[in-house]
């Protein structure tokens, strides 16, 4: 079947009023299509944008929202100049990545949190899997991404989730959006606060580390999971600023249940919860695109619930190349 059919075939299965829920329309879709149709469809319904300014009705509080993608090519430049006047003009400022925050127990929680990121009793990758599946397994990441020997072991002290993004988006590619905020919001005396707690952060990697186990890592040396391209073409929207398109693959993944109640809807129902208590005049929060956009527990939805209204905001991504 063409292309041009196949987009005929998604607009008929959508448009048309079937008793069928999101979920099972996508599943019996990306059976006969490529995904990037599914999210050429979706880029009809809704809006591009990664930074808002939500108003209160009287205009006495205005909160900036910025959707971050957490690793981004050193070749995208984002206009940090106008972020960084949007930071400095803040009283508060809300981070999603776990940060040094002023509270006594940070540290604390912090050595508490990177424990649940690695292996249990100082163990390693290689505890875990025969001499030919560790040769297997570096030579794979030696192949893709350059990695070397030395920075290959260094990353088998933590759990595969965090080994691969630690490979995958090496300083040397990528760099934090999340963490080059911090820095310049560090660089104000204004309040930083801590949108997570540790145990909904638990929570959160005692998911991804069940799903992203030794087995995911194998069957990806292998070729045989998939779920990393859904990553990469969510980078690629995010440059172009194309919310649609990352909803689109959020929605496509056979996860996105499990991954919308436990990393985003739990979590950002607790968010709501601080934002409320520590909100002042004038706010800046930066945290991960799906946060914001993503399911009635949206950010954006949050905002709309209390009357605010909501304006998009123009950021300009350039790509160096």
């Amino acid at each position: 079947m063409t292309n041009e059919k196949m987009l005929i075939y998604v607009r008929i299965i959508f448009l048309g009023k079937f008793a069928m829920s999101d979920n099972i329309v996508l599943t019996a879709i990306m059976r006969h299509i490529p995904i990037t149709i599914i999210i050429l469809f979706f880029s009809v319904f809704l809006n591009a944008q990664i930074l808002y300014e939500c108003r209160s009705q009287n205009s006495d509080t205005v909160v900036y929202v910025f959707g971050t993608c957490h690793s981004v090519p050193v070749k995208a430049k984002i206009d940090t100049v106008f972020l960084t006047k949007l930071i400095h003009a803040s009283d508060v400022i809300f981070s999603e990545i776990f940060v040094d925050d002023g509270d006594t127990s940070y540290k604390k929680i912090s050595l508490s949190l990177n424990k649940k990121l690695r292996y249990k009793n100082n163990g390693l990758l290689r505890d875990s899997v025969t001499k030919d599946e560790y040769a297997q397994i570096m030579n794979y990441y030696k192949s893709q991404y350059g990695t070397s020997t030395k920075e290959f072991r260094w990353s088998t002290y933590y759990l595969p989730q965090v080994m691969h993004n630690q490979l995958k988006y090496s300083n040397k590619k990528f760099y934090s959006l999340d963490k080059l905020l911090y820095s310049i919001a560090k660089q104000t005396n204004n309040k930083i606060k801590n949108l997570d707690n540790e145990q909904l952060l638990s929570d959160a990697y005692a998911m991804l580390s069940s799903q992203y186990d030794i087995k995911w890592l194998l069957n990806m040396v292998n070729h045989r999971d998939t779920s990393q391209i859904g990553n990469d073409l969510i980078i690629q929207y995010y440059l172009r600023q194309d919310t649609a398109g990352i909803a689109g693959v959020l929605r496509a993944s056979p996860l996105h249940s499990l991954h919308q109640k436990v990393l985003i809807e739990n979590r950002n129902k607790h968010w709501f919860k601080v934002i409320d208590q520590h909100l002042e005049r004038s706010n800046f929060i930066y945290c991960g695109l799906a946060h914001v956009i993503s399911g009635e527990s949206s950010l954006l939805n949050f905002f709309r619930t209390k009357q605010y209204s909501i304006t998009e905001i123009n950021i300009n991504i350039k790509t160096i190349h």
